[in-house]
């Protein structure tokens, strides 16, 4: 091969992947499309349940900003 070629093939594999991209709107959510099938059984509970916390983690944030916004509005208004 000649030196272009071998260019050509190493920037063809820097390219990112498709599906390793975050979504613009949801920069900390973690991926919900699928679990990799190469996973024991276990490992694929332990990541459901991982999943599931994660939820309930980002709930128990958005209503802590909504208690704080609302105390600020408080606040500002008094």
């Amino acid at each position: 091969m000649t030196k272009r070629n071998l260019t050509l093939i190493g920037q063809r594999r820097r390219q990112p992947n498709q599906r390793s991209k975050r979504s613009p709107l949801s920069p900390l959510q973690p991926p919900v499309s699928h679990i990799p099938p190469f996973l024991t059984s276990a490992e694929r509970v332990e990541g459901a349940r991982f999943k599931v916390l994660t939820i309930e983690r980002a709930a128990r944030q958005a209503r802590i900003r909504q208690m704080s916004a609302r105390l600020q509005d408080l606040d500002n208004a008094a």
